[in-house]
């Protein structure tokens, strides 16, 4: 049945499956649900139906066992299952309570081979009240998490209704970066940026939480530090560094957990697992026995907040890792953003893993370059995905067998895809790829050994370079699935299409809520059958939580300071400010605009139906000059971010303006992009000198330059700066600021 999942315990009859999912008041408790009516019929013939397979390592051997039927039930004389509707959980998704049951409306008499079909049915949820803490959250944690119920839920209508309490947020950051105390100051350009385009943040070292938060060992204390900060309304969280204590590299620490044996050795089945830092609800470890994750654990496996890790060990990495973040969300490339790449290396002779990306294909929207190197179509070979992500391609989903070191096609035999093709990437900041992959133990951190500075290939993708990726989805142990038939996408495929479904047909944005999303929709599943878990523990972000992830061409907004000046302080009055934001001759609504002023003030506002932001300040929000940032976007419809500047003026030094015959100055600069050297050309002589300064996409200072009585034109030499964005700010006779980019 199209769209219908399959029961997957191995031997049963592996018939159609769909899993329901309802919002209930965030008090509520499932008691049962019952059947009320159903109508249904035996379905014309007799049948022999497959059983499930037992799934595999996707690194596994070729030869796997084929599953025979169970005759505990294929002996049976009645359907299976017996019964057409059965309750599986209730959970916490954010404060929501989603409860979920399992639908089979194909059922199978193994003895008369025989199938009915329930053609409808209605059935009754109860549930009991008072039963759940409720638990509150802030209005911009409700905006984001009721997004992905609606998505999730049949009755969305219900939504609104039984959301939890919304408060005010006692923390005033929105994200929070957590690193070791030796990289807090690296970490500032991030906060800075992040800041600066109305995302507040800040930056808490491991050192503090561990002095001012209990817990069983360093990642308990962590999680206990995210708790509170999410009930005080952060929603986003930055892992900033390596956790691979193994090799003395655990700056920011993580959590191992358990939840089945593979078959492997006792490694092999601890599963290190960031998700334990988004899932908040419990202790995962119900039993208190010091083993994390177990089945009998409690874990609700719904994340409350978003959560990445940032893969680096030293500043140079850090600043690379930023360089890709600020690049991606403010100058990507145009020529890669509708285009993603579609690597398959043979899984098994039985089910070559094609559908899997096929799959992924039918998410993406029609429009956009969809290039499919599958070694059945003779497209593989050692350098082709190298030489494809130079080119330029915004997504990768890369299928094949997998370790540590790299991803591997001809059934495990040739890598297509290794740690030193990241290095040698060609691609820059401005193109990096955002990479997925269902292969084994490519994102196991403490897997790697010297001859790879200890990096797995997740890790290296992310940090070789300004190169390569700017973020990695990948898992830290086995990927599973299953060896035939072909096109079967398995359990990992699952994992990674439901990626690129959430990215491309819901309205999440930021790759941590995609990421969170596509684990909601497979939480009923990892919640009842342990392999399921395993792969909802295990894929894993590498990059920026909040990174939103352009989903088509970007578009360039229109937009009009009401002044130069910001505001006038010191004289007892309020100032009003307006930003007007338009596209195409039409007002933009729900644009954010944010002013921040160094230190000292901060504030947002969203544009109304006329495209209109309207700022009021009281006189004693500033109390000094200089110059703000003025910073515009609209990240979720792809519009570029506009930086803008204004001035903060002391009253004492406002005078009037000189009539334009006697000062008729018109800035222009150039060249654009610009290499070695700018002109700045005023058009006139200057009255009473102009200030040139030249900032970074930052907002740091890297060049000034003055304008003396009498000049018309100055130079800004350019050659010593890297490739970029900058902004050239004028102040005196004439207030500008323009957008400059330097290509080297």
């Amino acid at each position: 049945m199209r769209g219908f999942d399959h029961l997957a315990e191995p031997g049963h009859p592996a018939l159609p499956v769909e899993f329901l999912r309802f919002v209930i008041p965030a008090d509520a408790r499932v008691t049962g649900v019952e059947l009320v009516h159903e109508n249904g019929s035996f379905v014309p013939g007799t049948f022999d139906v497959f059983p499930a397979q037992k799934p595999v390592p996707i690194s596994g051997p070729q030869d796997t066992e084929f599953t025979e039927p169970d005759l505990t039930v294929y002996g049976q004389n009645r359907l299976y299952p017996p019964t057409v509707v059965e309750y599986v959980h209730d959970g916490s998704l954010a404060g929501f309570r989603i409860a979920a049951v399992k639908v089979t409306p194909l059922r199978y008499n193994p003895a008369t081979k025989k199938l009915y079909l329930s053609r409808a049915l209605t059935f009754r949820l109860t549930y009991e009240r008072s039963m759940e803490p409720v638990q509150t959250i802030t209005d911009k944690q409700r905006t984001l998490a009721e997004a992905r119920v609606r998505e999730l839920v049949v009755n969305n209508n219900d939504v609104g209704t039984w959301a939890p309490f919304t408060v005010p947020g006692l923390w005033e950051s929105e994200y929070i970066i957590i690193t070791d105390p030796s990289f807090a100051s690296a970490f500032e350009r991030l906060r800075e940026w992040k800041m600066r385009r109305g995302v507040p943040t800040d930056i808490v070292t491991t050192d503090w939480i561990y002095a001012h938060y209990s817990g069983a060992d360093n990642a308990e204390q962590v999680r206990n530090f995210v708790r509170e900060a999410a009930d005080s309304g952060a929603m986003y969280f930055l892992l900033a560094g390596q956790c691979d204590y193994e090799h003395g590299e655990e700056y920011v620490p993580r959590r191992n957990v358990y939840c089945m044996n593979s078959g492997g050795s006792p490694h092999d089945d601890t599963i290190p697992c960031d998700h334990y830092f988004s899932d908040l609800d419990g202790n995962w470890n119900n039993d208190g026995d010091g083993t994390y994750g177990e089945m009998t654990d409690g874990v609700n496996l719904y994340s409350d907040v978003y959560v990445g890790r940032a893969p680096v060990k030293d500043t140079t990495q850090i600043n690379n890792f930023i360089t890709k973040i600020i690049t991606y969300e403010t100058a990507p490339s145009s020529s890669f953003l509708k285009k993603i790449l579609l690597p398959v290396g043979n899984l098994w002779y039985g089910n070559h893993g094609n559908g899997i990306n096929d799959t992924v294909a039918d998410a993406v929207p029609g429009d956009w370059q969809k290039s499919k190197l599958y070694q059945d179509y003779g497209l593989m070979s050692r350098f082709v995905v190298r030489d494809s992500i130079s080119q330029g391609f915004h997504h990768s989903s890369m299928v094949g067998h997998g370790s540590v070191y790299g991803i591997y096609y001809n059934y495990g035999a040739s890598v297509f895809y290794h740690q030193s093709d990241a290095d040698v990437q060609a691609n820059d900041s401005t193109d990096a790829v955002i990479t997925t992959s269902i292969a084994c133990n490519v994102g196991g951190v403490d897997l790697a050994g010297p001859s790879s500075d200890n990096d797995c290939l997740a890790e290296r993708m992310i940090n070789t370079n300004k190169k390569c990726a700017t973020a990695t989805v990948m898992n830290t142990r086995f990927g599973w699935g299953y060896t035939g038939p072909q096109n079967n996408i398995g359990l990992s495929g699952e994992y990674s299409v439901w990626f690129y479904r959430k990215l491309f047909n819901t309205s999440a944005y930021h790759i941590g809520e995609v990421l969170a999303a596509a684990k909601d929709e497979l939480a009923p599943q990892a919640l009842s059958q342990a392999v399921y878990r395993w792969c909802h523990y295990e894929f894993t972000l590498f990059g920026d939580p909040e990174m939103p992830i352009w989903t088509d061409a970007t578009k360039e907004l229109d937009v009009t300071l009401s002044s130069d000046r910001i505001a006038v302080y010191g004289d007892g009055n309020p100032d009003t400010f307006a930003v007007t934001v338009g596209y195409a001759g039409s007002p933009v609504s729900n644009a954010l605009v944010t002013i921040m002023f160094d230190s000292t003030a901060y504030e947002r506002l969203y544009t109304d139906g006329a495209g209109q932001a309207q700022f009021t300040f009281a006189d004693d929000v500033f109390d000094h000059e200089g110059t703000a940032w003025v910073t515009i976007t609209h990240y979720s419809e792809n519009y570029l971010p506009v930086l803008e500047s204004g001035l903060i003026v002391d009253w004492l030094n406002v005078y009037e303006e000189p009539s334009p015959e006697y000062l008729p100055l018109d800035l222009t600069i150039g060249p654009n992009p610009a290499r070695d050297v700018l002109h700045l050309n005023f058009g006139a002589p200057v009255r009473n000198g102009v200030t040139v300064k030249l900032y970074d996409v930052q907002g740091r200072l890297v060049s000034t330059a003055a304008v003396e009585k009498g000049m018309s034109k100055a130079v800004l030499p350019t050659s010593q700066l890297s490739n970029g964005i900058y902004f050239v700010t004028t102040s005196g006779d004439i207030a500008r600021q323009e957008k400059i980019i330097i290509v080297q």
